[in-house]
């Protein structure tokens, strides 16, 4: 198979922005791509952007168009994110644009370009982010049959990858009735009881009390940068340590910071307790939470908070309310912070809720743990499903730059 530097068989044009400032650079008839609105492998053509630039903008910035199907890559910050443009197109300075010649089919170009990302990656160089400079991506060698062959590879890797597009799509409608099927028996277990509908021997009516009245709250413990070390008897969890989806501890990142560092007890999580992150950049990571299942002996870090349950509330029955829809809408029409989201435990301590008896919370609890273990092994198979998905296109695009007589 003969293999060719990519400066021989397209042009790699650099982009630019223009001064924001300056209005007449900008609105103009020139489409400009930024890498926030690329990299989905599923679509890659892309006719229209954010924001466009004026004749103005163009010369006065080192953005420079790239015409309609050529491929657009980011070049920094992330490296390997794409796009195949259906307009003529410009791009900011974190972007290249590959203009294949007539050698060369873009969409080919495209594909070796997704197949190769991993490899893009270790090229890129740089202090503060790894970056890949145009005269390094012309050094990468692309395998080039003819431009027969490099159709035929176009279309069995696009009738593939459609069949998968499909099977990801279909999984992620799965996924999505199964988050509704959680959330409807949720809603199932804590729907208000009508009292008035109750005989004298069918149990107690739930009462609605506060958060603050059943619960207590600790702030997490802060620490300067300087006080962590790569490894301690001081283990920290993070807001990172929540896993959004599945509203569950995860141990991936700990931090560590120095043994000299005297913890307060209030600053340990404890069992039966559950702790929820109280700021983050993101609005939908403010409130997640999870169950501390054992002593762990771990601290929680300070935009993390602790709610602990008193006598009168089970502790997955407090759970399983705080990862309830409800909660999450009343989370969601809080007040942003300033700069960040932030959670103070006033915000919640007034969030209402039904508290039965202890024995009735706890069979509440069994019934939901029985549907919850149904709804996580469907979707663990949902999980595993997509990641071959993932897998198969990885293998597909390895298979077709590596041996092309195998899809050609």
């Amino acid at each position: 198979m003969k293999f060719v530097p990519l400066g021989e068989v397209c042009t790699v044009v650099n982009g630019g922005t223009p001064d924001t400032r300056v209005q007449e650079y900008w609105d103009g008839p020139h489409a400009w791509v930024t890498p926030a609105e690329m990299g989905n492998l599923c679509t890659p053509y892309l006719s229209a952007t954010r924001r466009t630039l004026t004749d103005g903008g163009l010369s006065n910035s080192s953005a420079q168009l790239a015409p309609k199907h050529s491929v657009i890559m980011s070049s920094r910050a992330p490296i390997g994110h794409l796009v195949i443009n259906e307009i003529p197109m410009a791009s900011n300075q974190g972007c290249k644009g590959l203009i294949p010649d007539k050698n060369l089919n873009y969409k080919y170009l495209y594909y070796f370009l997704y197949a190769n990302k991993q490899y893009l990656n270790e090229l890129g160089s740089g202090t503060t982010f790894a970056e890949i400079s145009g005269p390094k991506l012309k050094t990468v060698l692309i395998p080039l049959p003819s431009l027969d062959k490099q159709q035929c590879i176009v279309e069995k890797l696009d009738s593939a990858f459609a069949e998968l597009d499909l099977l990801e799509r279909n999984l992620g409608v799965s996924e999505e009735k199964t988050n509704q099927l959680l959330q409807s028996f949720l809603s199932s277990a804590f729907a208000p009881v009508d009292e008035s509908n109750l005989s004298a021997n069918q149990g107690s009516v739930m009462r609605t009390v506060r958060l603050s009245e059943i619960s207590t709250f600790t702030r997490g413990l802060t620490y300067s940068k300087s006080d962590e070390v790569e490894h301690s008897n001081n283990i920290v969890l993070r807001a990172n340590n929540i896993d959004l989806n599945t509203n569950s501890l995860n141990f991936d990142e700990l931090r560590y910071i120095k043994d000299s560092i005297q913890i307060k007890e209030d600053k340990i999580v404890m069992k039966d307790s559950i702790i929820i992150c109280t700021a983050s950049g993101s609005k939908s990571h403010v409130g997640k939470v999870a169950l501390i299942d054992k002593d762990y002996g771990y601290a929680f870090g300070g935009f993390m908070g602790q709610i602990t349950p008193t006598d009168k509330c089970n502790p997955k029955y407090l759970y399983y309310i705080l990862i309830s829809e409800k909660f999450k809408e009343f989370l969601m029409n809080l007040n942003d912070g300033t700069n960040i989201n932030n959670l103070k435990f006033s915000d919640i301590a007034n969030y209402e809720l039904s508290l039965p008896s202890l024995e009735e919370q706890c069979e509440i609890v069994e019934k939901l743990d029985s549907a919850f273990a149904e709804i996580q092994s469907l979707k663990a198979q949902i999980r595993t499903k997509k990641d071959y998905a993932v897998s198969l296109r990885q293998s597909l695009l390895s298979s077709a730059f590596t041996q092309e007589e195998a899809v050609a």
